[in-house]
């Protein structure tokens, strides 16, 4: 089930600008496939990505990137 947290995130990038990883409450996670993109109003878009946490933990997440922030939306543990 997933929770709207909708709050500011670090992330690590690929060439391209796809994450890597994202740091999340102090917790790190690993983007293992992005797997969708959409466009937003603006220069923000927003990422489904499957991702992993350091214990091994799969969940999905649901990340917005604009030009200066990264918020994390939604995750599904």
């Amino acid at each position: 089930m997933s929770q709207l947290y909708d709050e500011p995130i670090s992330a690590e990038t690929r060439v391209g600008g796809h994450p890597a990883a994202i740091t999340w409450r102090g917790r790190r996670m690993h983007v293992r496939q992005v797997l969708s993109v959409w466009q937003m109003p603006g220069d923000a878009r927003l990422y489904r990505v499957g991702v992993t946490t350091a214990d091994g933990a799969a969940g999905m997440a649901e990340i917005v990137a604009s030009p200066d922030t990264w918020r994390l939306r939604r995750y599904w543990a």
